[in-house]
């Protein structure tokens, strides 16, 4: 092997997966969470907008938002969980976004 002062892009399966199953961002989606629900208001549109806005640092289309609304349902129906157990897993897939990990 030798050094390489470049990387190039790749999409490894390995880095996703150790990324969405890590115990850091497990507690850090808890805390983004957290926050998310004593910032915002307790509409669940709006805490998407907030917790997309703080990832991305920009607004979030309307889409970006109703699709995280229907994510959060669906879990909490699914999963027969409650929607702040369904939050921060919405809140965990924000902290793995291409927007949120790479810098343009």
């Amino acid at each position: 092997d030798t050094p390489c002062p470049v990387r190039f892009n790749t999409v490894q399966p390995t880095q996703a997966l150790g990324m969405i199953n890590s115990d850091f961002l497990k507690r850090q989606s808890a805390e983004f969470a957290k926050m998310v629900t004593q910032a915002g208001s307790d509409q669940l549109a709006d805490q998407v907008s907030l917790a997309l806005q703080r990832v991305t640092q920009r607004t979030p289309s309307s889409t970006e938002i109703e699709r995280g609304v229907k994510f959060i349902e669906q879990v909490a129906a699914d999963s027969e969980t409650d929607q702040n157990e369904a939050l921060r897993q919405f809140c965990l897939i924000a902290l793995n976004l291409n927007e949120f990990l790479f810098l343009d």
